[in-house]
């Protein structure tokens, strides 16, 4: 892109989302069409991040379904899906 330096042209650049919940509920009625949304914005690479263990679960399903995809289809308009399983200081006790 332009508002990157000449200096940066060896530099691999990508757009990427680092705080996610498209495990959630809440997309699973449309999540293909969002994650074909990111990707025709040029989202690279979107991180799941699970908040306790059973959220960590779910994004785990979530980032092993759609990188399958991926893998089956290396043109499917797919960003890579990865997973952090973080500890929120209100559910530590349940790690």
């Amino acid at each position: 892109p332009a508002f990157f330096p000449q200096s940066c042209n060896r530099v691999l650049v990508m757009i990427l989302d680092t705080h996610s919940h498209l495990h959630g509920p809440e997309f699973e009625a449309d999540l293909p069409e969002v994650l074909a949304r990111a990707h025709g914005a040029g989202v690279r690479l979107i991180t799941l991040v699970g908040v306790d263990v059973d959220d960590v679960r779910r994004a785990l399903q979530v980032a092993r379904h759609w990188n399958g995809t991926r893998a089956a289809d290396p043109t499917a308009p797919v960003p890579e899906l990865c997973v952090v399983a973080g500890v929120h200081p209100n559910h530590a006790l349940a790690w």
